[in-house]
């Protein structure tokens, strides 16, 4: 890989770095407790969604013949999806609905709002009784909210996705990111 990566040399290594931006959100959610930890929050899961997402990129450009043979395979599987690597992955990972809210956000921070509505299976994230039963379409904004301490006299702040006016912690969708990204790198033997 070349020298502007920043010392990161595989998609493995990539996705350690989204691995420790999640974890770094949940330690300063744990601790942020001050207006001025706002800002640290919604930068943390900034860069926690835009890594997770980009971890296609990495997989896709990849030239070990390991990564090149996963993507024939989902090729093989799936033929409807296009013929170039980076674009067959994107479309393989939107499957998951973790996947398809880090691309949301991703999108939505690196270009100032997102073109299109993301779709996704709401089954593959939410209960079918919850408030999310049966959407096949949201709408995404992503906020920091205050949450009270045990004495109540201390906020706490955490970055929280608004989906169709209701609420759903940030850090579990990159929870849920980080675990399809470790299946994926198992099941296509990476």
């Amino acid at each position: 890989m070349t020298a502007y990566a920043f010392g990161l040399k595989t998609p493995r290594a990539f996705l350690a770095k989204a691995r420790r931006e999640v974890e770094r959100l949940a330690e300063i959610e744990d601790r942020a407790s001050s207006l001025a930890d706002v800002a640290l929050v919604q930068d943390t899961a900034i860069n926690a969604a835009l890594t997770l997402w980009h971890v296609a990129d990495w997989v896709a450009r990849w030239p070990d013949p390991a990564y090149v043979a996963a993507i024939e395979r989902i090729r093989v599987e799936r033929p409807s999806l296009k013929k170039a690597r980076l674009e067959i992955v994107r479309e393989h990972i939107r499957d998951s609905s973790h996947m398809v809210l880090c691309e949301a956000l991703a999108n939505g921070a690196k270009h100032f709002e997102l073109y299109e509505r993301p779709s996704l299976d709401s089954t593959r994230l939410f209960t079918t009784s919850g408030p999310f039963g049966g959407t096949a379409a949201v709408t995404v904004e992503a906020d920091v909210t205050v949450r009270a301490s045990v004495d109540a006299a201390i906020p706490f702040y955490f970055a929280k996705l608004k989906i169709n006016g209701e609420g759903l912690r940030a850090l579990e969708v990159f929870k849920g990111a980080l675990a399809y990204w470790d299946n994926f790198f198992t099941t296509y033997g990476l």
